[in-house]
């Protein structure tokens, strides 16, 4: 009896295990996506009010009906991305264009969460808040 109670904790230790390294995976991949669309705006700083104030959800990237290094397209990518990787991913950027300051945010609702855990208050976000260098420009 005390073996097979032990074993099922044992279990239960393993399975929560198993569910905190998924979580830590997801923040990683937020994490990720985050740095990336921000690299593409540093690199692109002429145009950073571009990427701002756009909540691009689920959306699908076309290869074949966009080219270039646009705000627009860029952000598409970048959507798709974070939609693909993450389950429920959404991906928002929102720019200040009085103090060249950027806000991006990726945020997900794990699969095994309720329908009522999924709205905006209860998902699971990474924020990242950056500025970028437009004086020399």
């Amino acid at each position: 009896m005390i073996f097979s109670i032990a074993l099922i904790g044992l279990v239960a230790i393993q399975g929560n295990a198993i569910k905190q390294n998924l979580q830590a995976k997801y923040r990683n991949d937020a994490s990720f996506l985050a740095n990336r669309i921000l690299s593409d705006i540093q690199l692109d700083a002429a145009n950073y009010a571009s990427y701002g104030n756009a909540a691009v959800t689920g959306t699908t990237y076309d290869s074949t009906t966009e080219s270039g290094f646009t705000a627009g397209s860029t952000q598409r990518q970048w959507a798709a991305a974070a939609a693909a990787v993450l389950p429920g991913g959404r991906a928002v950027v929102l720019s200040a264009v009085a103090d060249a300051s950027v806000t991006i945010t990726v945020s997900w609702a794990p699969t095994g969460e309720t329908a009522s855990m999924s709205t905006v208050g209860y998902r699971h976000q990474h924020v990242l808040v950056s500025r970028v260098n437009v004086l020399d420009i």
